[in-house]
């Protein structure tokens, strides 16, 4: 799963200690990739801190046998998540 710092600090605070299940289970044990210029050293588990730039996305998505899922924080007017 990718995300970007913002969301990924948000739900760092939340998932850790949820008891909302199955999601909460696979939140805290899938790979996490958060996308970011700005975070140094990511507290959760899994994870992963890519630079802000297409190449190192580009590279991430060759190296993965699969889809990688992408999660964002949904300006006004935009819903829903992506897949790549």
């Amino acid at each position: 799963m990718s995300a970007g710092r913002k969301l990924y600090d948000e739900w760092s605070t939340y998932w850790p200690d949820s008891t909302d299940e199955p999601i909460a289970t696979y939140f805290n044990d899938v790979p996490k990739y958060v996308i970011s210029s700005s975070l140094e050293n990511p507290a959760r588990n899994n994870t992963t801190v890519l630079p802000g730039d297409a190449d190192a996305v580009r590279r991430l998505k060759e190296s993965i046998d699969g889809e990688i899922a992408m999660s964002r924080v949904n300006p006004p007017g935009m819903s829903g998540d992506s897949v790549c």
